[in-house]
């Protein structure tokens, strides 16, 4: 998993990587990740987050607010109440490349099998996909 937290203007405040072990479901794999986002932000003190994501069905599953009954129901009902104690969310379908950021970090974590964060700095692998991204 790979996670980026940037502020209103776009600059990188903080980035996570980790290894999601045991899980061959790609779904529940992108619905953790959603979670562990949600959690990361929510530790950070950040008061507002906009999650953006690439994989639908699991964008439509936490913007729905109904029941969500599935192989990964519990796990977005808890990412929807961890939504609810920021004053403001937002979530987003992105096409994959514009997620490229987060995959960059994903693909770190599996190829050093461990887990990352760094603060108020862009990790030096991303400086330029996150210059890339700045600039659109």
């Amino acid at each position: 998993m790979g996670i980026i937290a940037r502020d209103c203007m776009r600059v990188v405040k903080a980035a996570m990587c980790a290894v999601i072990p045991y899980i061959r479901d790609l779904t529940v794999a992108e619905a953790l990740g959603a979670r562990r986002a949600m959690k990361f932000g929510r530790d950070m003190g950040y008061e507002a987050i906009e999650l953006e994501g690439d994989a639908s069905e699991i964008v439509e599953a936490i913007r729905n607010s109904a029941k969500t009954a599935n192989r990964f129901g519990g796990i977005i009902r808890e990412t929807r109440q961890i939504l609810e104690s920021f004053g403001s969310w937002r979530i987003s379908l992105v096409r994959r490349e514009g997620n490229r950021v987060a995959h960059l970090l994903a693909k770190f974590a599996v190829a050093n099998q461990s887990h990352y964060v760094w603060f108020n700095v862009c990790p030096s692998f991303l400086v330029n996909v996150v210059t890339a991204d700045h600039l659109l």
